[in-house]
């Protein structure tokens, strides 16, 4: 009876160790299917030019390759991650050097709007960045971006200063007129501004604008003494058509500009 007992508890023994072991073997074989399986290849995206550009000319999309390398070749080239072009919004990618076809678009061959000398490649030779704070409601004929030519708009007034004041107390002497014509925006700069307890939240917009040096006395002038707008230019407009004063809204008013023995000058 015990000889019986002895063998079913050594066979019972025996099953549970074969199970056991036949468990173990399970995992062990699929540890080695998985480890005898390749790896993906890392690869990583590389732009390259496929025209050569000059020192301060714009980078464009049509200018570029992308393609796509594998590590070991991304490696030997100082590329250890994906390439991208920064972020520029309306604003051009200025090459910071001449490149021929073929080279990598390194980040340090970039100068992008961000950049701390980003208007020393926009701006020519002969002219100087000036900037210029605007409110949204200052800018007239549709979206201003880099690269856009505006008209430079005062609303002034020979019996107060409008810069200061935004009420005008009298109708007499007030008139529009174009400041400057034609000129270039090299930049737009937009800052969101909280709310306070007594504004709403806004978008302050500063305008970079390529000037020459006489206009940069005449902006500097008309930033003090006039309230300023920006309007997009459309073309050659008479000078003429640009400007108005109050008789030209008000259609009985009329501001007597000069005394004379016999006349008055009136407009």
């Amino acid at each position: 009876m015990n000889s019986k007992l002895l063998s079913i508890l050594a066979l019972a023994a025996i099953s549970i160790g074969l199970y056991g072991l036949l468990q173990s073997d399970e995992p062990e074989t699929s540890s080695q299917e998985k480890a005898s399986a390749p790896s993906p290849e890392v690869t990583y995206k590389v732009i390259s030019l496929k025209a050569p550009v000059n020192r301060g000319d714009s980078i464009t999309r049509s200018k570029l390759i992308i393609e796509t390398w594998p590590e070991n070749k991304a490696n030997q080239m100082g590329i250890d991650s994906d390439m991208a072009l920064p972020e520029s919004g309306d604003s051009p990618l200025i090459a910071r050097e001449a490149l021929v076809a073929g080279d990598i678009l390194y980040p340090d061959k970039i100068v992008s709007p961000e950049s701390p000398d980003y208007l020393d490649y926009v701006t020519r030779a002969d002219r100087i960045p000036f900037p210029i704070k605007v409110s949204p409601t200052a800018v007239v004929g549709g979206a201003v971006r880099a690269g856009t030519l505006v008209d430079i708009m005062a609303l002034a007034s020979t019996d107060q200063n409008l810069a200061n004041e935004t009420t005008v107390r009298s109708f007499r002497g007030v008139s529009l007129s174009p400041v400057l014509i034609g000129v270039k925006v090299l930049k737009v700069d937009q800052q969101q501004q909280e709310a306070t307890r007594t504004e709403p939240a806004s978008t302050e917009t500063t305008l970079i604008l390529e000037l020459t040096r006489k206009q940069v006395a005449t902006m500097t002038i008309a930033k003090r003494i006039a309230q300023l707008e920006v309007h997009k230019s459309f073309g050659k407009t008479p000078e003429q058509d640009m400007s108005a004063n109050a008789g030209d809204v008000l259609e009985d008013y009329r501001a007597i500009k000069e005394f004379r023995a016999d006349s008055a000058v009136i407009k």
